[in-house]
């Protein structure tokens, strides 16, 4: 299966907002063998936002995923111009207007008529339920293409992906698994790449490796290219492994401090922290960690030489 991102807003595009939907709605999927064949980030222009959905929509794409411009504002076009292509018609939803009006009431905010307007749905599509706002996405099937539109507020947009059309449409496929991230520390990229460059070169037809270096180290992505020869990745990855011993800490959404926390625990072992230009990151990420306090004993921040040298 595939897919493409859109995004909208002005913000995205002139960098007041960072695009953060785009790239967790990659990870989602990825999680669930779908392949991204492209994102795209655009204005808050009704034209450009019908033109642009009717574009991919003539692609074979199999889910076309779109975040923002749902509200009630006078930027929020994206419902009119889904109208436009799929010329459909609106009614009142009498039902999820009382629903608005209990909502805002919870909350003791005053609902205006602006808000009124989020009641008003498209007879040609489904709504998707939102867990924490006001704005119901939008569902429907256009060119055998499946479109999920969803707010831009990435809270809202993540509630509706996790508990509405994820579990409805892709759980299914999240045991198929077709790729692997293998996570390393304390060894440079380009020292990873000569001690298993055979290695790419050997499986260069059946996996695709990637080198993703973060700040924690290098994350070796492994993704095959023909999803039914999962053997072929467990052999490539049990060759990595020996290849780099050590600096393998864990695999796919495994965390540094995790397994740290993990060798501390077994083998009875505590751990203090002394920090300075970090300023307390290395603690917060350590106490982040379930059980901590077995282990870890405290820290000390320190900017002033005065204190790195007394305390």
């Amino acid at each position: 299966m595939n897919a493409y991102i859109i995004t909208i807003g002005n913000e995205l595009l002139n960098g007041n907002t960072l695009d953060t939907n785009s790239s967790w709605i990659g990870r989602k999927l990825d999680e669930f063998n779908i392949d991204i064949l492209g994102k795209i980030t655009i204005p808050d222009n009704i034209n450009e936002i019908g033109e642009t959905i009717k574009l991919i929509l003539e692609k074979e794409i199999d889910y076309v995923f779109v975040t923002g411009g749902l509200g009630p504002t006078h930027d929020d076009l994206t419902k009119n111009a889904i109208k436009n292509i799929l010329q459909s018609d609106e009614y009142f939803d009498n039902e999820y207007y009382e629903k608005l009006k209990l909502r805002f009431k919870k909350h003791d905010i005053e609902m205006s008529e602006k808000n009124k307007e989020q009641a008003i749905l498209l007879k040609k599509t489904k709504p998707i339920y939102n867990p924490l706002g006001t704005a119901l996405g939008i569902e429907f099937v256009f060119n055998n293409s499946r479109v999920f539109v969803m707010p831009g507020v990435p809270k809202e947009m993540q509630a509706m992906m996790c508990e509405v059309v994820m579990p409805e449409y892709f759980l299914e496929n999240k045991n198929n698994k077709n790729n692997i991230t293998i996570l390393t520390a304390g060894m440079p990229e380009s020292v990873i790449a000569d001690k298993i460059n055979d290695l790419i070169n050997e499986y260069s037809r059946e996996v695709k490796v990637a080198f993703l270096p973060k700040y924690s180290g290098v994350n070796i992505r492994l993704s095959l290219i023909e999803q039914s020869q999962n053997k072929i990745l467990d052999e490539i990855k049990i060759k990595i492994v020996e290849r780099l011993g050590l600096n393998i800490y864990g695999y796919d959404n495994d965390k540094l401090e995790d397994i740290v926390g993990k060798y501390l625990s077994k083998n009875n072992l505590t751990l203090s922290v002394a920090e300075s230009c970090t300023g307390g990151l290395l603690s917060k990420k350590i106490t982040n960690s379930s059980g901590s306090s077995k282990y870890f004993i405290g820290s000390i921040v320190a900017y002033s030489n005065q204190i790195k040298e007394k305390q």
